[in-house]
């Protein structure tokens, strides 16, 4: 059994504007009562993302990269201040449009930084073909290379889940509830990708996270006091890792 640590992060991200500031992140798991409750108030103070489909939501794809002893799973569960990770990201079932990022922490520090893909590429990194990386003109791809060969990472989870986001130009305020989260090991090829997954949160958790600079006004605050909320710091990746191999989360 696995008691959720409770934290802030605060990402080191790019602006609009393109400048560099710092943004808040808070994660929380939610009942499908309150996600039902908090989804009403929140449609009528925020507008809905751009990307969200007829269907409400959008569809978002991730695939983790782990080390052969999965530390990137343990130093979340362990809290250690000063730790990395490694995943594939594209949308909406399209590999048309495909990022490689790395996530980086340091204290309640974090940056995310990313690369494109294409196709051909991914398919290289889901067989464990990284030696292209070295011969891009862009240091992560250089950094990730080097990691794959001294630290033994490759693909670990592929993590699907569906997003309903709500925005509002104010400080960059953006909120949203990841849903229907389902986990696979991964395989060689995008076409058996979406076979054979095993859902992990059920319908009665919901991942909600806020996200802002600078600070959350009130009025919106204020939304989600009457709600049970537990705050977490663990990942999609170590919470799918974790119920693979039949750990209960508190």
């Amino acid at each position: 059994m696995v008691h959720i640590m409770k934290s802030e992060a605060i990402y080191l991200v790019e602006t609009r504007k393109g400048q560099l500031a710092y943004r808040h992140e808070e994660k929380y798991l939610i009942s499908l009562k309150d996600y039902t409750i908090l989804k009403n108030r929140i449609k009528s103070l925020l507008k809905i993302d751009k990307n969200t489909g007829l269907v409400g939501h959008y569809h978002i794809r991730s695939i983790y990269f782990d080390d052969r002893h999965h530390n990137c799973v343990y130093d979340n569960l362990a809290g250690i201040h000063t730790r990395f990770k490694y995943r594939i990201r594209y949308y909406s079932h399209d590999p048309s449009f495909i990022k490689l990022e790395k996530k980086a922490k340091d204290n309640h520090y974090n940056r995310k930084t990313s690369f494109r893909l294409n196709k051909k590429q991914l398919d290289c990194l889901l067989k464990n073909d990284y030696l292209f990386c070295n011969k891009l003109d862009d240091p992560l791809a250089n950094e990730f290379f080097h990691q794959v060969k001294a630290r033994g990472f490759s693909p670990s989870l592929v993590i699907d889940y569906d997003r309903e986001a709500y925005t509002l130009n104010f400080n960059d305020i953006r909120i949203t509830f990841d849903t229907n989260i389902s986990y696979r090991e991964v395989n060689d090829s995008l076409n058996t990708i979406d076979f054979g997954y095993v859902s992990y949160l059920d319908i009665k958790h919901i991942i909600l996270e806020i996200k802002y600079f600078d600070f959350l006004p009130n009025y919106i605050r204020k939304v989600f006091k009457q709600s049970t909320m537990t705050r977490t710091s663990l990942s999609k990746y170590v919470m799918c890792y974790l119920s693979k191999n039949g750990e209960e989360l508190l």
